[in-house]
């Protein structure tokens, strides 16, 4: 239930919408990330914004904590899996930000190819990805 500290490579604003329980959303210097400096409290239905060179750039952000409780109950969709939370982020990603499989470097193509894979299953733009 946590989001290790990170920053989104997009240089547009990033929209957040937060779904379910109550989660601790931090922005943090990565040379003091023990004290936050904006915490907010994400309650069900929250929508965040965030943009410019300071949070985009300078700051990382995390989820540290979602609180246990029963409300809001949301549906099961796994056995044996409890859904808490969802975080659903909209970005604006410039066309030149976008590469194809082929322009990454090999260690970032291993990385997602898992994921590629899974959406070429859906997808022709994928499965496209994915030819030699």
């Amino acid at each position: 239930a946590r989001l290790r500290m990170h920053r989104d490579g997009e240089p547009g604003p990033v929209v957040m919408f937060s779904l379910g329980r109550p989660a601790l959303f931090e922005f943090v210097d990565g040379a003091t990330p023990k004290d936050p400096e904006l915490a907010l409290w994400l309650q069900h239905r929250s929508v965040v914004l965030y943009s410019g060179a300071h949070f985009k750039d300078h700051l990382y952000h995390r989820v540290t904590r979602v609180l246990h409780g029963d409300t809001p109950v949301m549906p099961r969709v796994l056995e044996n899996f409890t859904l808490m939370r969802v975080s659903v982020s909209f970005r604006f990603v410039p066309e030149a930000h976008i590469k194809s499989l082929r322009e990454l470097s090999a260690p970032a193509q291993d990385q997602v190819r898992g994921y590629v894979e899974q959406l070429a299953e859906s997808s022709a733009h994928f499965r496209a990805q994915l030819d030699p």
